[in-house]
């Protein structure tokens, strides 16, 4: 079955934010989780601000109420996505990829303001047919869950078994798994650690990828 589509997460994947999220995340945590142990700071790769925030209310004694928690996320978003630049490689991929008349969307847990903005400023919100993000879900519908990848296959209105997820989480790669795509992992040089052994293909660099080994994880 020949190649449909690429999607693409956007931290990690599309902008070298990671790093900028694990800064500002760590502080943040240590002032409203007791006995914040940053070992467990990987588990929210991929995930909607209000999943990790289920997520390590299992775990921990929170000391800030949901709305407060996101309501803070959102300044620390801000900060982030002030200092990040793209991956390197990711535009001459994406360009490439447009040239061979391959649909392309985004699949983030991030706010979509942050994303569309984002994408704008560095001039490749257009080369994207369709951009999901986290308030086109429910709050606990996020990465693992598959919906986003789903719902991002409906846009485009293909079998999501025609199309590919690039990743850089586990989160996002069982979420992947899960909706019946194939996917690629990226573990760059800034990515938070990650097990990606689920996914089809891993890759440190952009510039081992394009269309023909795509299409050959079919």
């Amino acid at each position: 079955m020949p190649l449909q589509a690429v999607i693409f997460d956007f931290d990690g994947v599309i902008v070298d934010s990671e790093r900028f999220w694990r800064k500002e995340e760590e502080g943040f945590f240590q002032s409203v989780i007791l006995n914040w142990n940053k070992e467990d700071h990987h588990k929210i790769v991929g995930m909607t601000m209000a999943g990790s925030y289920e997520l390590f209310k299992k775990d921990y004694e929170i000391t800030i109420s949901l709305e407060d928690y996101l309501e803070e996320y959102k300044d620390i978003a801000r900060r982030v996505y002030k200092q990040c630049s793209l991956i390197e490689g990711v535009t001459d991929l994406i360009k490439n990829l447009k040239n061979e008349n391959i649909p392309l969307a985004v699949a983030s847990s991030a706010p979509g303001k942050h994303v569309k903005n984002t994408l704008k400023t560095f001039e490749i919100l257009d080369i994207f047919q369709t951009i999901v993000t986290a308030e086109d879900i429910g709050q606990s519908e996020g990465k693992p869950n598959p919906a986003i990848y789903l719902l991002a296959a409906s846009k485009l209105q293909l079998e999501p078994c025609t199309c590919i997820a690039i990743e850089d989480a586990k989160n996002g790669v069982i979420a992947a798994k899960a909706a019946g795509m194939k996917c690629v992992g990226v573990d760059f040089p800034n990515s938070t650690p990650q097990d990606l052994a689920q996914a089809d293909l891993v890759i440190t660099k952009f510039d081992e990828l394009n269309s023909k080994n795509l299409e050959a994880l079919f």
